[in-house]
C-alpha cells in the first residue's frame, strides 16, 4: 500500500495521530532500522489530502536535518 491508499487507510480506520518514519534502506520496501519518527495529531475533519499534505509538509521539515545528523555521526566514526 503506498501513497494516497496509504493516507486514505489512516483516515478509514479512525486514527488520531500519524507522522513519518526516517530509516534505513534494505532490500525490503519501508524494512530498515528506524532512526528517527515524528508524529502529529489529525483533526477531526482529516481528509487523505489534508494528511499528505501534512505529510509531506514534514518531511521536508524533518528529512534535512536527520539526513545532515547521520552524515555527521558517519563522518566522526
Amino acid at each position: 500500500m503506498y501513497g494516497k491508499a496509504v493516507h486514505e487507510a489512516v483516515i478509514a480506520a479512525g486514527e488520531r495521530e500519524s507522522g513519518i518514519s526516517i530509516h534505513y534502506v534494505d532490500e525490503h520496501y519501508d524494512h530498515g532500522r528506524i532512526f528517527f519518527q515524528a508524529s502529529f495529531n489529525l483533526s477531526p475533519d482529516e481528509t487523505a489530502e489534508t494528511l499528505a499534505e501534512k505529510i509531506h509538509a514534514m518531511e521536508y521539515q524533518h528529512y534535512p536535518v536527520q539526513i545532515a545528523r547521520w552524515l555527521e555521526r558517519m563522518l566522526k566514526a
